[in-house]
């Protein structure tokens, strides 16, 4: 997880599958990262956050590996907005 120019590591290891989840709540501004590894129980990462002004200029989710000898493959990508 990066935030505030920082980066730390959330659950180190190789898996088979890993599902990951934001929930972004734009009216009350509160955003949660979350994964899970059986797609059931998902395990909330650190705590909800506010997004605030700066640089920032809106919501963009996506999927990132970083590292130098880093890789990611991924199957799906899901997006719902939430009424």
């Amino acid at each position: 997880m990066e935030a505030q120019g920082k980066r730390e590591l959330v659950v180190k290891g190789k898996f088979e599958k890993l599902w990951v989840r934001v929930n972004n709540n734009c009216i009350v501004n509160k955003h949660q990262f979350s994964y899970s590894m059986d797609g059931i129980r998902f395990v909330n990462v650190k705590d909800a956050f506010p997004m605030r002004a700066g640089y920032w200029k809106g919501i963009r989710v996506g999927l990132f590996c970083y590292g130098k000898n880093g890789k990611a493959s991924f199957d799906n990508f899901t997006q719902k907005v939430l009424q």
